[in-house]
């Protein structure tokens, strides 16, 4: 499977085969009840975008780290708390989302993402610096 849609249903949650997609390119999750569990990403190294807006996600666990040829991730308009450091692994993003969340700061991880071109985080809570 390259492509799947299952935005704007009542989706609690993944299976847990969803990680064994390993040939997904495109993944459109938002407008869900989606609470996203450990180990959800670590085998989607051919995933290029990702968009999760409008769902329940609080956290990002450290197999987001495993999407290593992502280059579009929208995560806006959840609950998102905390980024791991492991999103400093997806060198390939070149446009992260995540208005409308949780946030106190940023990895200094995401300095990695050298490609980053567009970096949207307005409502959220961060004080203190951003990464370099």
């Amino acid at each position: 499977m390259v492509f799947l849609d299952l935005s704007r249903n009542d989706l609690a949650s993944l299976p847990d085969t969803f990680s064994e997609l390993e040939n997904l390119e495109v993944c459109c999750l938002e407008g869900n009840q989606i609470i996203v569990r450990k180990d959800t990403f670590n085998m989607l190294s051919s995933l290029r975008k990702l968009t999760m807006h409008y769902n329940h996600i609080k956290h990002i666990f450290s197999d987001i780290g495993g999407c290593t040829n992502t280059t579009y991730f929208d995560g806006s308009v959840n609950g998102i708390e905390e980024l791991p450091p492991e999103i400093g692994l997806m060198t390939s993003l070149k446009e992260l989302k995540l208005n409308y969340n949780n946030l106190t700061s940023l990895p200094p991880e995401l300095g990695s993402c050298t490609n980053l071109q567009k970096l949207e985080i307005s409502h959220n809570k961060i004080e203190g610096s951003l990464p370099g």
